[in-house]
């Protein structure tokens, strides 16, 4: 499938922002509120036998995680899935 993709990065006094926005289908709505469980499938035809082991955004979540970061999830402007990743103060 060919979406737009979006990706913007910003430094200010506060922290590191990263924005990643596609075009493609998103979420199912309750998922921007309730965020990502760990090894949680939204897309329930992807598997592992078609490309799919559902653990990319757990693994994502971790990283952030560790390094004391935010990860939201919400609708993109673009139509499908927005990622927004915080990091404040990076030099603590």
């Amino acid at each position: 499938m060919d979406a737009p993709v979006n990706v913007r990065l910003n430094r200010s006094d506060h922290g590191i922002s990263l924005l990643i926005e596609d075009g493609g289908p998103g979420l199912p709505e309750g998922a921007y509120k309730e965020g990502v469980q760990n090894f949680q499938r939204f897309d329930n035809s992807r598997s592992r036998e078609n490309g799919g082991s559902g653990l990319g955004m757990s693994i994502i979540f971790a990283i952030v995680r560790e390094h004391r970061g935010t990860i939201t999830l919400r609708p993109s402007k673009l139509g499908g899935l927005g990622v927004h990743v915080f990091f404040g103060n990076l030099s603590a």
